[in-house]
């Protein structure tokens, strides 16, 4: 029989029996990868040796000052903090542990969000054109979808014919693309928020979509191997693309005319030129998936700051 382990055990103990069981019940399988990675590289390391009774939110901040002075980034040390909550949590549920203390720790101030600085329309519009220049359609085509819808890469790759409504210009966003456990490049279950959406498709939208429908159908005439996962922005033989190899399709074209990002700033700009619309923020919140507005503030409130000085200079009774 399994034994159980308790509030007693370490933190390496119980990681072990937790990872071997209760990880994966409601996780996808990539997730515990990810736990696991981070539970190796920066749980286990450090805590590794604690006793889940005795490890309180004070002990919890001083390690992730540890990381933070190690040089790692936000999102890194959130992704730790957030593995260790996880197993905590479920320790909590089992009823070894009153409290969950991981929850109530909170980040170093070191850690500030990093400044979003979106790319300007002459910007964006400089990259479409040499995309354009380029000839290659399908890249064009999900460039489109990416900059007028908000949505991420992953999600793009994730989309299916069957979440695309022509008729009503919607589509719904209900999955992204991940890795497993073996860094096999699989289809999620999920957003990367973990809440499906619809997002509202523009005229230059649909067009981007029927044009690569048009592709996809060309594609899928020529193979004699196609996967039918109904993708829209498919290999050659209709499995998920890896984000990573659209990434360094879209490099040399980036590269030439200097532009800095990458397909995530068009994310950006989606969101400022919806913010210089006036669209409200719960909105534009909405449309990026997020799960709070408080989110979105976070990452664009100075945006928003920066359009009430303007607006403050223009507005003037002379």
């Amino acid at each position: 029989r399994k034994v159980v382990l308790g509030a007693g055990a370490s933190i390496r103990a119980y990681s072990v029996e937790w990872f071997d069981g209760r990880a994966g019940r409601r996780r996808s399988e990539a997730t515990v990868g990810q736990y696991q990675q981070r539970f190796d590289l920066y749980v286990l390391p450090h805590l590794g040796s604690w006793k889940l009774a005795d490890l309180y939110a004070p002990d919890v901040e001083d390690w992730l000052e540890v990381l933070s002075d190690q040089g790692l980034s936000k999102s890194t040390i959130q992704g730790a903090l957030n593995a260790l909550k996880a197993m905590l949590s479920d320790a909590c549920r089992q009823g070894h542990l009153p409290v969950n203390e991981a929850r109530a720790a909170e980040l170093p101030r070191s850690l500030v969000t990093k400044t979003v600085e979106p790319p300007t329309s002459e910007q964006v519009g400089k990259l479409f054109a040499a995309v354009i220049e380029s000839k290659d359609q399908e890249l064009l085509n999900l460039l489109t979808v990416v900059a007028l819808t908000g949505c991420r890469i992953g999600e793009a790759l994730a989309l299916r014919w069957s979440d695309v409504d022509f008729d009503g210009s919607v589509a719904g966003i209900a999955r992204t693309v991940t890795t497993d456990v073996d860094g096999k490049t699989i289809i999620g279950l999920r957003t990367k928020a973990g809440d499906s959406r619809v997002v509202v498709l523009s005229p230059d939208a649909v067009a981007a979509l029927l044009s690569q429908k048009d592709l996809v159908a060309g594609m899928r005439s020529k193979s004699s191997v196609w996967t039918t996962e109904d993708l829209v922005f498919p290999t050659a033989i209709g499995t998920v693309r890896d984000p990573r190899n659209v990434r360094t399709r879209l490099r040399p074209i980036t590269a030439k005319i200097g532009y800095k990002g990458s397909f995530h700033s068009l994310r950006h700009y989606a969101t400022v030129s919806a913010l210089e619309a006036s669209v409200p923020m719960a909105q534009i919140s909405k449309a990026l998936g997020h799960k709070r507005i408080a989110t979105t503030l976070d990452v664009y409130g100075h945006l928003t700051e920066n359009m009430g000085q303007k607006f403050a200079t223009a507005v003037n009774l002379a």
